[in-house]
């Protein structure tokens, strides 16, 4: 059969619409693809076999939309927000279906690994639909898929969804997929790990921020003084610190130094004396930094670094990482910056080198590897200290042992370096694990070739002394009792919320949750959580004083069948049964460290 070529057009005109991007029709997909129709009309796709000459038909012969149907029943029913990670595209029907199958509010993101089979489907079907739907998120181009988890980690953060990885059926394992599914793997194991283990702690320190801010100053400040052009050299800790460390001392005013907190002790070692230090871990000992090079020098911090790390620096303190309480408390002059730091420091340097505008930045110390048996440039034993050993491929091409831990790192710096294509990062580490889209060179190569420009740089940083905040203590503890009044109301209409669920849970169990007659009650039920979702202090406890995020219930309730809601409001009933315990205890450590009645 044919290609239909105004049929592409039209498939082709959508999705550049939609997506910006430009498919491309492969000169030999005759060669690949071929289709014919089912015995109900349908169209069947199939790949042309290689090697063993045997093509694959990716769709029933009979009835496509037949065997996605069942197929899709087998998935097993979602009763909460979900979204569905989905590697290939067929001719659509499976898609379709499990659109039909799942809640309305389900989104899916579909990776096709064959841009060409994409545009040959475009010539022979219909899925104009398919493009169309804010529901579905097609990655087809090579620089999309580069940003796939880019876009899916903004749902993630917002709903705490429920994620689905699935396989369309005659598709074979790929190995990109994999990677992006271990990735958001790991980006929510680490979310979670980070409530059950330290998110309290972050929050009373980031009330140590609000409390130091008034002497301190804020991100965006710098971005006015320092110059566009200025390349930005990220210094981490790792054991190839050693090799070039020396060659940093010479390119010191002709670059913008940006130090983590753990390789300020080796810049110590060699009197260089960095432009500012990066730290954001609240139980980080700032002993790293307790080195007379630092004592001359900024801390950019996180507002929930360790509040000895802020008491330490003082009115040297650049606070960024920026979410809506400190927006609330300090307005927009404090910016906002990415939540998700990618799990360390240099991490959170590459976020601050995005929000200070910065062209060109140079990683030095960024193994991401052991050298040996060294994981860090000092010799520092870290307990916590991932040992379970992986491969990763290396600068030269051959194998590096690595962990876990640095390869979501690895991975969160190469997201990063595909969402800001203005931008080039230049790997001068001399060692360690390659980090994808990255240009490798020397330092010493970067010394003569990158970093020939001479900046004023102590200059540039003495200017932030003389900017004045224009609000006054009272004004902010004024605020920070505002949000226990707050912390109070939330608990009363917690309390609401959980008799509404109690009460539309015994009609779910003996009743029909549909009736007419209840309506009012659900109403009722939606407005009184939408009120306490969008109050300030429900973030706050959503982000930092939940055990787990999984326990809280879908900001939409769906309460389509009494199955459904007898599931969702037990779980509903008993997370607002603890929530006024939640509110009361976050209102009795503000009132503990702003020292309030």
């Amino acid at each position: 059969m044919k290609i239909d070529e105004f049929l592409r057009k039209q498939n082709m005109e959508s999705f550049e619409k939609r997506y910006g991007e430009k498919l491309e029709v492969s000169g030999i997909e005759e060669q690949l693809y071929y289709f014919e129709k089912a015995k109900n009309g349908e169209t069947i796709i199939f790949v042309r076999g290689e090697q063993s000459g045997d093509d694959i038909r990716l769709n029933s012969s009979y009835s496509p939309s037949y065997e996605a149907e069942r197929w899709a029943q087998k998935q097993g029913r979602i009763y909460r927000k979900a979204i569905v990670v989905m590697l290939g595209i067929s001719n659509g029907s499976f898609l379709r279906s499990l659109m039909k199958k799942m809640r309305w509010d389900t989104t899916f993101y579909v990776f096709e690994p064959n841009e060409s089979l994409f545009s040959f489907l475009c010539g022979c079907c219909d899925i104009t639909d398919i493009i169309k739907d804010n529901r579905v998120t097609l990655f087809i181009t090579e620089k999309q898929k580069k940003l796939m988890v880019e876009s899916i980690l903004p749902e993630v953060a917002a709903f705490a969804p429920e994620i689905i990885g699935v396989i369309t059926p005659f598709y074979s394992e790929n190995e990109i997929f994999n990677k992006l599914c271990h990735e958001l793997e790991a980006l929510v194991g680490f979310k979670r790990a980070f409530l059950k283990g330290g998110s309290k702690e972050a929050l009373r320190c980031r009330m140590h921020g609000w409390k130091n801010a008034q002497k301190a100053h804020f991100l965006p400040e710098l971005k006015e003084k320092i110059p566009d052009d200025i390349p930005v050299v990220i210094v981490a800790a790792g054991p190839s610190l050693n090799k070039n460390v020396h060659i940093l001392k010479e390119m010191k005013g002709k670059c913008f130094i940006l130090s983590t907190d753990r390789a300020v002790g080796a810049l110590d070692k060699h009197g260089i004396v960095p432009d500012a230090i990066v730290t954001l871990d609240s139980f980080k000992d700032p002993m790293f930094m307790d080195v007379p090079v630092a004592r001359k020098a900024y801390l950019i911090c996180s507002y929930q670094a360790n509040y000895r790390a802020q008491e330490m620096f003082g009115n040297r303190c650049i606070y960024y990482h920026a979410q809506r309480y400190e927006q609330e408390l300090f307005g927009d002059k404090v910016g906002v910056q990415h939540f998700d730091q990618g799990g360390n420091v240099a991490g959170g340097c590459l976020n601050i080198c995005e929000a200070l505008g910065v062209k060109t930045v140079i990683l030095i110390g960024q193994d991401l590897a052991f050298e040996g048996d060294k994981h860090h440039v000092d010799d520092i034993e870290d307990k916590d200290m991932d040992t379970n050993v992986i491969m990763l491929e290396g600068i030269n091409g051959q194998p590096v042992r690595s962990s876990e831990v640095w390869m979501a790192n690895r991975d969160f710096i190469e997201r990063r370096i595909a969402a800001c294509p203005n931008s080039q990062v230049i790997d001068a580490t001399e060692g360690g694990a390659l980090i994808h889209g990255s240009r490798i060179m020397s330092l010493r190569e970067v010394s003569e070739e990158i970093c020939v420009k001479e900046y004023d740089v102590d200059g540039i940083m003495s200017q932030l002394d003389n900017i004045q905040n224009d609000y006054t203590y009272e004004e902010l503890l004024n605020k920070i009792r505002k949000w226990c009044d707050d912390l109070d109301e939330l608990a009363q209409r917690a309390r609401e919320v959980e008799d509404l669920c109690i009460q539309l849970l015994r009609v779910s169990k003996y009743h029909d949750i549909c009736d007419p007659k209840y309506a009012k009650k659900k109403s009722k039920l939606q407005k009184l959580r939408f009120e306490i979702i969008d109050m300030t202090v429900n973030a706050m406890i959503e982000a930092f004083w939940l055990d787990d995020i999984y326990e809280k219930p879908d900001i939409l309730m769906q309460l389509n069948d009494n199955e459904e809601a007898c599931v969702t409001l037990d779980m509903a009933a008993k997370y607002y049964h603890n929530l006024p315990n939640e509110a009361d205890s976050l209102k009795k450590e503000l009132q503990k460290v702003f020292d309030i009645i």
